[in-house]
Order: structure tokens, then sequence, then C-alpha cells
């Protein structure tokens, strides 16, 4: 009722006070003609101001200001010297933020609610180390897209990118994952590759597929997101889901050889198209892969008798020089003039043709592990074998060490080269000299 008696003895502004603090209601006219009223008062040395449409609302919110004043007028006399150093320190900390000390306070408890016990600043490091502000939405699909594009690109180009055995692997497996994950390729997570992989199952027979087909899957989806992450499609600071994957567990297979015999079998048998795939695999160590990613006649100087292999087809990405044994360059020696990639299609028909031909049973890399155990019984030097095969000296050592007799690599390293006349040669009789006189 004061209020009401107030507002009909005088015109705006109407004054509210407690306890020394004090709201002032001013009446202002809008751009519309309205009437607003605007609350004023002072936070400590900070002024503050409110604006209502109903002057009831603007008078309810001065009581509620006024409280508030007087509680923290109280317990401002009741807080320490240190606590109102504290208490200033805090508010000119977040000054430059605009925002008063009790909303820091209440977003700061509930940051923590969900951090737990990871501090906020590392979680704000976290946050800009992982933010994605500036990376462009880019789906599988479209990625997928652009991949197959580069490779043929490259190509065409000259480049050391195989278009056959690896490109159908591209299309076949990696087409199937975008078909599965048709999002943003930022949104891929690990868990979802590794359960898709897990699941998988033979398009033919319906049947799960092995670990090691598995591991083929994650490999070609890694080549996937290394691209995008290149192209800057995903953060270039961070591992992609893919990478992330755990590998499956692949039984281990014992290491199978050919043995020389065999070995001769094919080399005899193989057309001369194919002979330059088994010799440099059996005698020269290379991996069938970087046959297919373009190892090329230009990499082979056959007057130096070394192999170049470079680092961009090699698997583990470091380029490598291979010395090549004697029988290697003379089963060679006929392609020298040849130039461009050596080989760059499917073996598999050709390998079964082979075998067929040569009356020999395929093994499974058994011509990279025979060049492994032979080559590892001659030099007798892990670091040299190692290096020509683009593997560790550990692993030359464990799966190669005194797997074969030192008889047997010698008959190996024998294949292709010219045979000694056996047998043992008879001396010939000293001829006369002069001539034989008549009687």
């Amino acid at each position: 009722m004061k209020d009401m008696a107030r507002m009909k003895k005088k015109e705006w502004p109407l004054t509210k006070e407690l306890r020394g603090s004090k709201v002032t209601i001013y009446r202002v006219p809008d751009r519309g003609g309205r009437w607003l009223y605007q609350n004023h008062w002072k936070d400590g040395t900070e002024r503050k101001r409110k604006s209502f449409s109903d002057p009831e609302e603007a008078k309810g919110d001065a009581d509620i200001v006024l409280v508030a004043l007087t509680n923290a007028e109280v317990i401002a006399e009741s807080i320490s010297n240190d606590d109102r150093q504290v208490f200033a320190s805090a508010k000119a900390a977040i000054q430059r933020f605009g925002i008063s000390l009790d909303v820091v306070a209440r977003e700061y408890a509930a940051a923590r609610d969900i951090l737990g016990e990871v501090s906020l600043v590392q979680a704000a490091r976290h946050y800009k180390a992982t933010a994605r502000d500036e990376i462009p939405e880019m789906s599988v699909a479209e990625a997928l897209k652009q991949y197959k594009e580069s490779m043929t690109a490259r190509e065409a180009g000259g480049g050391r990118v195989g278009t056959n055995h690896h490109y159908r692997g591209i299309c076949g497996r990696l087409g199937r994952f975008a078909d599965a994950f048709s999002m943003g390729i930022g949104e891929v997570t690990a868990e979802a590759v590794e359960q898709w992989i897990g699941g998988l199952r033979d398009e033919r027979t319906k049947r799960p597929i092995s670990n090691v087909t598995k591991n083929g899957y994650q490999r070609y989806i890694s080549g996937l997101f290394s691209f995008a992450k290149k192209r800057g499609w995903l953060p270039a600071h961070q591992e992609t889901a893919a990478k992330s994957v755990e590998t499956f567990r692949e039984k281990a297979r014992e290491i199978q050889i050919f043995s020389p015999m065999e070995m001769e079998a094919l080399i005899n048998a193989a057309d001369t198209e194919f002979l330059p795939f088994v010799a440099l695999i059996a005698f020269g160590g290379i991996r069938r892969e970087e046959l297919f990613k373009g190892l090329r006649w230009e990499d082979i100087d056959f007057a130096d008798g070394s192999i170049q292999v470079a680092a961009e087809i090699a698997k583990n990405g470091k380029k490598r020089k291979i010395t090549m044994p004697a029988n290697l360059r003379v089963i060679l020696g006929s392609y020298k003039h040849q130039t461009g990639p050596i080989f760059k299609i499917d073996p598999r028909k050709r390998m079964a043709k082979l075998s067929r031909d040569s009356k020999v049973p395929w093994k499974r890399n058994a011509l990279r592990h025979s060049f492994g155990s032979y080559r590892t019984e001659q030099t007798r030097n892990f670091g040299q074998v190692a290096m020509e095969m683009g593997n560790t000296p550990g692993v030359v050592q464990a799966h190669y060490h005194e797997f074969v007799k030192s008889k047997e690599a010698a008959t190996y390293w024998a294949i292709g080269l010219p045979k000694k006349r056996g047998g043992v040669r008879k001396k010939r009789a000293p001829r006369a000299e002069g001539r034989k006189l008549t009687q």
C-alpha cells in the first residue's frame, strides 16, 4: 500500500530500500512508444540494470535484488580479510570474460561432476587438441570415391600403384565398408569398425571369415583413413579409428619352403611372362605386394647387380637395396632391356597353372620363405638378410635360422646357373716335340 501511495504522490522514478541497499525503478519509453520499467542498482562498485514491460514485475524483482544485496552484505561482514583477498583475486581473474563469480562457480562444479578426478584444465587441453572446427565434413562413400580416383590418377601419371589385385581389393572390401557406414568418416569409431569386421561373413558361403581375412580388411580400411587424414578430413595429430582397431589374432602357421628340386622344376616350367615374378621372390626376396604396387624394370641395375625397392612401395615404408645373387642375374639376363612395371596382374591363376605344369604342389608364401631360409644359410648374416627382405634381424633369426642345410642352400643358389660337366677329366699325354723322322 505504501508503494501505491507513493506512486500516487510522485511520478517515476520509484525507489525501494532495505538496510542501506537501494533499487531505483525508472519508467522510460521504448522505440514503439510503450513504457519500459528499468531497475537500477549497485552491486559493490558495479552498476547493474534490468528491464521489464510490467511495473509489478519490476517491483517484485527489486525486492529480490534487495534481499540478495542485504544477504551479501551480511556475508561480507562475516568473512575474514584473507577471504576478501581471495574473493577480490577471483573477481579480477574472471573480469575479462564478463561473467559473475557465482556463474563461474556453478559451471566449475557441474564440470567436475562430469569429469570426476580429471582437472578442468586437462579436459580443456584435450578438447582443444581434438577439436575439429576447421575439418570439412566428408562421407565415407565420398572419401572412398576420391581415394579410388587418386589411385587411378597416380597410375595414369606413371605412379607405382597396382591397379589390378590391390585395386580390386579396395573396390570390393572398402565398398562393403562404405555401404555399412553411411556417415561422415570423422564419425566412425574404432569400436564400430572392430565390431563390423568381427561380424563379417563370406559373401558367397555366408560363413564367418578367418582372422587373416579380417586383418586384411583392417589394412584396407587403414589405407582409406590414412588417405582421409592426408586430405585434411580427419585430425592430423590424432590416430585414426582404423589404426586403433586391435589386430585379430591369427593362428601361427608353420613356414613352408620349396626344396631345391621343386624350385628348379618351377623355374623350368614358368613361361616367359611369369618367370620374373617367381625368380624375384624366390631369389630376390621381393614381396608379392611390392610387385603389384609397381616395381619396375628400371629399379633393377643389371650392371651393378642390385635391386632398389622404393619407400613408397615397401611394406615398412623404407627403401632398401638387394644384392642380386649370381643365379638371379643369369635368370633375368634376357630381360635387361625391358622397361615399365614388371608384373601387375593377379598371379593366382598363373600359380595354379605353374603348379600343374611343374607337378609341384603350391605352398603359401613358400617363394619368399625359401629365399629367407636359403639366404640365411648362405650368408650367415641376419642383418643382411633382414635388410634385403625388409624385415628385422629378429624376425629373420626366429623364422629362418638353421632351417635348411648348407648343402641344400648351395644347390638352391646354383639353380639357373650353367651346370658343370660331371666326371673326372683324363690327363692328356704330352705331345712329342718336333716331327717323327721316317726311316
